[in-house]
């Protein structure tokens, strides 16, 4: 049987898991809790809040029907109901992927959606690179 280490604490696992047990039973439980913050009435009404402020047009590349609601800030460490309307974001998917992913502007789906857009590729997020 092939082996790989845990994604978190480097035990050896079989290579069909991601995580050992222990962190995978952890995983687990924080997509549990965040799952049930973002059926909070409180998160829904701050996501339409923020539909409607956009216009329903994603904030990086004006696309309209952009369904993603996307905190600029990372929340790991709070609650994602407390948050004020100018820490979100209304996205497109292939623009919610390439933040998701740390703003990594060189996945394939991020090149192609720029592209579409007519933009520099060098540009990142918040304007252009510096060397």
């Amino acid at each position: 049987m092939t082996k790989r280490s845990c994604a978190t604490c480097m035990r050896i696992i079989p290579a069909t898991q991601t995580r050992c047990d222990l962190h995978e039973a952890q995983y687990n439980e924080e997509r549990r809790v965040q799952r049930l913050q973002y059926q909070d009435p409180r998160w829904l009404k701050l996501r339409r809040r923020k539909v409607v402020q956009a216009g329903g047009r994603c904030e990086d590349c004006g696309d309209a029907g952009a369904k993603a609601v996307h905190h600029r800030f990372s929340v790991k460490a709070g609650n994602p109901l407390i948050c004020p309307l100018e820490h979100l974001l209304l996205l497109c998917k292939p623009d919610h992927l390439r933040r998701e992913r740390g703003h990594v502007e060189s996945t394939l789906p991020g090149l192609l959606h720029k592209a579409q857009r007519g933009e520099d590729a060098q540009q990142g997020d918040d304007g252009p690179r510096v060397a």
